[in-house]
């Protein structure tokens, strides 16, 4: 970009920012292959090495209790795509195929699991896992999933029986027919297929998408550093370009950037791997809110880094650390619920949930207001201290 400090009314400056750092761009085979080859290998890799599908994980499961809440837990387990059930007597046996690699977890039902959760008192559940493997870990969670899964349909069922005299057996059965239809919709896709007719890296393909656009956005940053250190940004300034100006025009053209990475992949996503991405208005709207958050966090990278260095650490530290807390490297449903909370912290998190709701079931932008009202508070937040910064920076 060059030194000259555009002239003119405000619209006028910003669109002559937004051009010559479209131009920078578009004439950088290296940020080309950035923004659309190294994505697309990714996921090309990622379905190679994955497959179509998944094996289910091997677990391993003793009752003790043999009653028929025991029952139909172990029979959750055997219907469910991530569980492949064996059966054994006792713990000491489980154990054993567990120290033979026969299964990579396990679960042991007390003898007082259908009275502990009849009663709504504790009940001691042992989940059992190989630490040499590495899927043991989303094994435990699966199974501590539907642990709580029963868990929480017993007590509606409890719930109903005290608050309307519905005998326990009856309140359980209608409990149970309430989840499973809940189950069936939220797993619907809106062309009508079961979520796993898309195969098992559907979910990858779709976080690729929120990991990548905030990556690039903050790899970019450093061509901002870089404007500084040359002085460029400081000549525009004392021309008369405002601060807001120049990063309203910086992020335009970043955000350009961004929306048009997205598309690609989620037309290769669509193309290459069959994901249905559902409506197209919900969708567009939400990454658009979070293209908005990623030119926001890339130039508050850019105006505080000092060196071109710094903004590179500074973005790619954020885009992983962020990634992997927001569950764009795996699915949160196999981390701890700490894990949990913590990725409602990042935006990266709100943005995946917007695409996977959008997916789920035919929704409009109004079922993604709390979503998108999350990411416009973090551009609220973040922007204007962008704005601030590089004022700062540039002693104006």
């Amino acid at each position: 970009m060059g030194a000259e400090p555009p002239d003119g009314g405000t619209v006028r400056r910003i669109g002559l920012v937004v051009r010559l750092n479209l131009l920078r761009n578009l004439r950088s085979p290296i940020y080309l292959a950035t923004i659309v080859v190294i994505p697309l290998l990714v996921m090309l890799i990622q379905a190679t090495v994955v497959g179509s599908g998944t094996d289910a994980l091997p677990v391993g499961v003793v009752d003790s209790s043999r009653g028929p809440l025991a029952t139909d837990l172990v029979d959750r387990l055997e219907r469910s795509d991530v569980a492949d059930v064996s059966r054994y007597g006792t713990e000491a046996q489980l154990a054993t195929a567990l120290q033979a690699d026969e299964v990579v977890a396990g679960i042991v039902l007390p003898a007082d699991f259908d009275d502990a959760l009849r009663a709504g008192t504790a009940v001691q559940v042992r989940l059992l896992a190989n630490p040499t493997r590495a899927v043991a870990g989303a094994a435990r969670a699966s199974l501590a999933a539907e642990v709580e899964g029963l868990s929480s349909v017993v007590q509606a069922a409890r719930f109903t029986e005290e608050q309307a005299g519905v005998p326990f057996a009856q309140a359980l059965a209608h409990a149970q027919a309430v989840e499973a239809e809940r189950g069936r919709a939220e797993r619907g896709l809106p062309s009508g297929r079961p979520l796993e007719a898309e195969g098992s890296y559907a979910y990858g393909v779709r976080s690729a998408v929120v990991f990548f656009m905030f990556a690039t956005a903050t790899g970019a940053a450093a061509l901002l550093v870089d404007m500084r250190q040359r002085g460029i940004v400081r000549r525009l300034l004392a021309g008369g370009l405002k601060p807001s100006e120049l990063m309203v025009g910086e992020g335009i053209s970043r955000l350009v950037v961004s929306l048009v990475q997205a598309g690609i992949i989620v037309l290769a996503g669509s193309v290459l791997f069959d994901v249905g991405w559902g409506g197209l208005v919900p969708v567009l709207v939400a990454l658009g809110a979070f293209s908005v958050v990623c030119t926001s966090v890339a130039l508050l990278i850019g105006a505080t880094a000092r060196t071109f260095e710094q903004a590179i650490v500074f973005g790619s530290a954020s885009a992983i650390a962020l990634g992997m807390a927001g569950g764009c490297l795996w699915p949160l449903d196999i981390t701890p619920p700490a894990m949990r909370g913590l990725a409602q912290l990042t935006p990266h998190h709100w943005a995946l949930d917007a695409l996977l709701d959008s997916a789920a079931a035919r929704v409009t932008p109004v079922d993604l207001l709390p979503n998108l009202a999350v990411l416009a508070g973090f551009t609220a937040l973040v922007f204007p201290l962008a704005v601030w910064r590089l004022k700062w920076a540039s002693g104006r």
